[in-house]
């Protein structure tokens, strides 16, 4: 790999990513002739104030500072050390040791074979100022970036390599500013242009005189308006654009169909649902003993779903309760702890739980609820270990995009009377549905109604355009039913659909 890359540098949407990276690429470089410097240009924590960067800096100086070396070096070195330990008025390093540390930085960064950092670290900024050049770019989860976050890594190198899924979640807020870009948003924010570039200084006169034209100019306006959009979401446009292409045998874009992580029954569900059957899992998945052990045969299968009824079909008067405009279910939040109650760790395991739920109403309710039983020492929940072992459990589908665990447990919410669309909420959003089912390594837990479900894709409006269909919930439920009831009588089932009463117990 390391004669392969050359010189790198990645880059990724948040902090956990590269840690992961990170450790991933430290146990890959364990095996080589020599020891490759990785280097992760952000802090080692959350509430520390050193970059992981500095840390080594200090490492190095340190070294050089207890080295032994001629009489004259020493004097250098003792000079170093002195400088070092001096403080500023605030308890920092005074301004000549935070010069020689930021030399000492960027020489650790010019000798390095891999540099890591967020895609909108500061620290690249720097370097696309400095002129600083990689062998390749590597962009990982490509798709959440929008343009601008994009631009700064992609200065960096001329070989970029970017990798995301543009059938999960998209950049932030990019529903919203989408909404910027239509024609009579755009016509309203031009109205007010000439009076807001006025108060900034040194403006060239070319920007004035280009808006003055979109004022004017609906079909330029136009255009404007939806390069920008599509600048938005660079990866989506890259790849849509290629997958429109079928013509074309070979391009600079790939689909990357192979997959590590999921069961290959889960694999089979979220690649049905969301991939065209396209996804496939490599030989050793299949292989991995499941480290987690069911109480019944009921919850043997990869993929269990616990069956609620619709609401229509109930007396109660409803499953939904709403925190403000959030809503939770507390029925499912029983059938999900008693499925959990009937699963645990195998012998000598300790796999990975993940709890999610699309609204934050209903992850307050679940947190609450398995605060209680998380063992204060070892941060385990019956016997299970939180994905960063940090006892947290329960997450929303966007905290826990690139998230994986042993055992996902998911529980959906919606469960009402109303019809189509309005009725689903954010169950309808198929990208987020996708990060929702694609989490679980070995084992799968759905907690829903499919009753529900099923109406509300019965009785909706088709959609509007590309990704807003609401056909994938049918197709999930579908190849949920295939995989209970294999039509091969000889095939054993890969999932097992568990009804469950209105308050949420299992039926017997």
């Amino acid at each position: 790999m390391s004669d392969f890359l050359g010189v790198a540098h990645i880059a990724a949407q948040n902090h956990e990513a590269l840690a992961e990276m990170e450790r991933t690429l430290r146990e890959h470089f364990s095996q080589a002739e020599r020891d490759p410097i990785v280097v992760r240009i952000e802090r080692a924590a959350p509430d520390l104030s050193d970059t992981q960067l500095r840390d080594q800096a200090h490492t190095l100086l340190d070294a050089f500072v207890l080295g032994d070396a001629s009489p004259l070096s020493r004097r250098r070195r003792e000079a170093v050390e002195r400088i070092l330990r001096r403080t500023g008025p605030a308890g920092d390093v005074d301004p000549e040791g935070e010069a020689i540390l930021r030399d000492t930085e960027h020489l650790i960064l010019r000798s390095a074979d891999v540099t890591l950092a967020t895609a909108n670290s500061s620290v690249i900024e720097e370097m696309v100022a400095e002129g600083e050049q990689f062998d390749w770019v590597i962009v990982e989860e490509a798709a959440r970036a929008s343009g601008p976050e994009l631009i700064g890594p992609l200065l960096l190198g001329a070989r970029r390599v970017l990798i995301g899924d543009h059938r999960q979640l998209a950049p932030f807020d990019a529903e919203r500013k989408a909404r910027l870009y239509r024609d009579d948003a755009g016509e309203a924010l031009l109205t007010d242009a000439p009076e807001l570039i006025d108060a900034v200084s040194d403006l060239p006169d070319a920007v004035r005189t280009s808006l003055e034209v979109l004022a004017t100019d609906p079909i330029l306006r136009a255009d404007a308006l939806g390069a920008a959009l599509r600048l938005e979401q660079p990866f989506r446009e890259i790849a849509e654009t290629t997958e429109a292409m079928a013509h074309a045998r070979s391009g600079p874009v790939s689909m990357l169909t192979e997959q590590s992580r999921m069961h290959p029954a889960i694999c089979g569900l979220v690649s049905d649902t969301f991939y065209g059957g396209q996804l496939t899992t490599v030989d050793r998945i299949a292989d991995r003993p499941c480290p987690i052990t069911p109480a019944s045969g009921a919850l043997s299968a990869p993929v269990v779903l616990l069956d609620l009824p619709p609401l229509s079909r109930t007396r109660v008067q409803a499953f939904e309760t709403f925190e403000g405009t959030s809503p939770c279910n507390r029925a499912e939040a029983a059938a999900l702890f008693e499925a959990l109650d009937r699963l645990s760790p195998a012998n000598g395991a300790t796999p990975t739980l993940a709890i999610l739920s699309p609204y934050t109403a209903q992850c307050r309710l679940l947190h609450a609820r398995v605060s209680s039983r998380v063992d204060p020492e070892t941060r385990h929940l019956n016997g299970f270990a939180s994905p960063k072992g940090d006892g947290v459990f329960v997450q929303t589908i966007d905290s826990f995009q690139g998230g994986e665990a042993d055992l996902v447990v998911v529980s959906t919410v919606r469960n009402n009377q109303k019809m189509g669309r309005h009725a689903l909420g954010i169950l309808g959003d198929r990208r987020r549905m996708n990060v929702l089912l694609s989490r679980a390594k070995h084992k799968l837990v759905l907690v829903t109604s499919t009753g529900f479900l099923k109406n509300a894709v019965k009785w909706s409006e088709p959609g509007r355009g590309p990704g807003h269909d609401l056909e994938f919930l049918a197709a999930l439920l579908r190849r949920i039913d295939l995989m209970a009831a294999p039509d091969d009588p000889d095939a054993n089932p890969t999932a097992s659909i568990i009804a469950c009463g209105e308050d949420g117990k299992v039926v017997q």
